[in-house]
């Protein structure tokens, strides 16, 4: 199976979705038992919006290893593009559950809280991707969530920030919204999508701050995208890299 995996992820590096995701079938019917094959499948389906066969080879992949929070991660973005932000929000909470300590299934779960109506649930995932901090590993042990830096050409990480940005301003915490958008705009200026979203969250700050005064400030012309999230600007997710290992 090693042998095929660097072909196969250079088909689905470079653009060949659907001829990768027959080679991850052949793979499979080798060797069904390596749990990271039925990632690379589902990632790979997902890719071409065959959105149920996805959820069905992670459903695989997490029966073969249920302590990796990689499959439901990503079932749970599969769950956000179809429109079910309930479902997203359980298996984005399960993949918490599976490894506390991972920043970006913190902020995974803190971009499904917002798509529920949840900001305050949102704003503390979200801080902890972003800003790190202790949590319960659900056994009563504190462990450490290391934060997730700001970088140029990540779009996974900046839709992070920018919903962080949008669920503090919702939640009233304006100081907060002002430091993450500036942040946002220094960063990655020319990302527009985050931007766009920061520079939404600042004006609902505004209009807060404006009604308190008894004044009125114009809605803006660019609402934040649809749901929080532009899935449609959202880069192909990429092929796990992890090395296979067989199921014992």
């Amino acid at each position: 199976v090693q042998t095929c995996a660097l072909p196969i992820y250079v088909l689905y590096s470079t653009g060949n979705y659907e001829d990768a995701a027959r080679e991850y079938q052949a793979a499979i019917t080798l060797n069904p038992n390596i749990p990271d094959l039925h990632i690379q499948l589902g990632t790979a389906y997902m890719t071409l919006g065959i959105y149920d066969q996805a959820v069905q080879e992670f459903a695989n992949a997490n029966s073969l290893d249920p302590a990796d929070g990689l499959p439901d991660y990503l079932t749970s973005r599969v769950y956000l593009i179809t429109g079910e932000p309930v479902k997203a929000r359980q298996y984005a909470e399960t993949s918490v559950s599976d490894d506390p300590t991972n920043a970006r299934f913190h902020g995974n779960l803190g971009v499904m809280d917002y798509h529920n109506g949840l900001f305050t649930e949102a704003v503390k995932e979200l801080g902890l991707a972003v800003n790190g901090g202790m949590v319960d590993n659900g056994q009563g042990t504190l462990v450490k969530v290391e934060p997730i830096e700001l970088v140029p050409d990540n779009l996974r990480v900046a839709e992070i920030y920018f919903t962080y940005a949008l669920s503090l301003a919702k939640s009233g915490q304006c100081g907060q919204t002002l430091q993450i958008a500036q942040l946002v705009q220094a960063r990655i200026p020319t990302d527009d999508v985050s931007v766009t979203n920061v520079n939404e969250a600042l004006t609902i700050c505004q209009q807060g701050i404006s009604a308190a005064k008894g004044t009125v400030v114009p809605a803006s012309s660019t609402p934040a995208a649809a749901n929080g999230t532009p899935e449609t600007n959202t880069p192909v997710p990429p092929a796990p890299t992890r090395t296979p290992k067989a199921k014992p």
